[in-house]
């Protein structure tokens, strides 16, 4: 039986609602990357911002339905290379725009003080 938090916040609220219910949905591509994505959302998260990602899968579709369900405006989306670089694709949900973007670059998007983040290596 898979039940997740997501999945009981969207039955609560209705799967059809236009509320976004987080600010961001994390994408890892490849189970390699898995890690870096758990460690992204932790830093988002403590930082205030709102974000899920899908614990179960690394496949994409999957993922991007979690997207559509939390109704989220930006979707990030790192793979192996996107890790190794230090980018990261920023997906505009709201205006259908994507970006790849630095790493650095995350605390100005989601307006985070303090110390920059960065991929763990």
């Amino acid at each position: 039986i898979k039940c997740s938090k997501c999945d009981y916040v969207i039955k609560a609220i209705g799967s059809h609602s236009d509320q976004k219910l987080v600010d961001v949905v994390v994408i890892n591509i490849g189970e390699e990357t898995k890690v870096s994505a758990l460690h992204l959302a932790a830093y988002l998260r403590s930082n205030n911002v709102s974000c899920e990602l899908d614990y179960v899968s690394s496949n994409l579709k999957p993922q991007f339905k979690l997207s559509e369900r939390m109704n989220a405006p930006y979707i990030i989306i790192i793979g192996s290379e996107e890790v190794e670089n230090g980018v990261f694709k920023l997906k505009n949900t709201i205006e259908k725009t994507e970006q790849l973007l630095k790493i650095e670059q995350l605390n100005d998007i989601f307006a985070i003080g303090g110390e920059k983040y960065a991929y763990k290596k």
